[in-house]
């Protein structure tokens, strides 16, 4: 499948190399030809890095390599079977992202927004004329890795929209899972309920952050939820914390917590910004 993907930040850029490692030709653009250049950077060194695990073949990642091209223009994406928009979670961004590929796309052409808490369906009812050719994703990090991704249904999407998705999330060694487009959909939800109860008893001072996640672990959880914070980031996960408490009308169990805020606001970010509830190294 010929894919194009709009937005080379780092959810953009790890999906291109998913997706050229699984065979597909991408085209990728960004509005800012700097993180273009950077993205093609990062890839190039994603790929070489894979070789030097043992998990890819240097031939594999040689031709990975050549599937992956970059576009001028936005409209010039608009040509592949499916365009993938991972430009920033900003409603005004997605809208006028989705509403230039409206406008220059064969009515045939594919078109799949990813999405950490907005909703697909706002987004496609007020930017496209074709909603039935609209899908939500939500993937999570590591993208490389995590094998989890959220389909999120638009109402008037077609089985064959939804079928081209499940086929090239199979392809590329993906887990689909259908969710509806509600705040939340299923696993900021499901995540939520995982971290905000921990989070109001370190709120408390009941337990320090790392003996709550050892708990967890001898529970048999595999991950302690101010770890999973840490990876997921603390900032991604406060955003979508937010989105669902103003989506269900302020409800108070998922009103964020004093700490988690602050976290956020002295840049404590997580692993990515080597200092979270923990402190990283690498």
């Amino acid at each position: 499948m010929n894919l194009s993907i709009i937005g080379a930040g780092g959810i953009g850029r790890a999906l291109a190399q998913v997706a050229v490692l699984a065979g597909n030709a991408v085209l990728l653009y960004d509005i800012d030809a700097a993180t273009l250049q950077t993205a093609q950077l990062q890839i190039a060194r994603g790929l070489e890095q894979s070789v030097n695990d043992g998990g890819v073949e240097f031939h594999k990642a040689a031709q990975a390599r050549l599937l992956l091209s970059t576009a001028p223009t936005l409209e010039a994406c608009a040509e592949a079977d499916l365009v993938i928009d991972c430009s920033p979670e900003k409603l005004d961004v997605k809208k006028g992202v989705l509403g230039r590929l409206d406008q220059a796309a064969d009515p045939k052409t594919l078109l799949a927004v990813q999405v950490e808490t907005l909703s697909p369906s706002a987004i496609a009812a007020a930017a496209t004329r074709h909603p039935q050719r609209v899908m939500g994703l939500h993937f999570f990090p590591p993208i490389e890795s995590n094998p989890l991704v959220e389909l999120i249904r638009i109402a008037q999407a077609t089985p064959t929209l939804l079928d081209h998705l499940v086929d090239l999330l199979d392809q590329m060694d993906k887990k689909a899972l259908l969710a509806p487009d509600q705040p939340g959909f299923l696993v900021n939800r499901l995540t939520d309920a995982y971290t905000a109860e921990a989070l109001r008893m370190l709120d408390e001072g009941k337990l320090e952050a790392a003996a709550l996640d050892r708990l967890m672990n001898t529970l048999g959880f595999p991950i302690g939820p101010f770890q999973l914070l840490d990876d997921l980031g603390l900032d991604t996960t406060l955003q979508a914390k937010l989105a669902l408490y103003q989506g269900t009308d302020h409800e108070p169990r998922y009103r964020p917590s004093r700490t988690h805020r602050q976290r956020v606001q002295a840049g404590a970010l997580g692993r990515k910004s080597g200092q979270g509830f923990y402190t990283y190294d690498d």
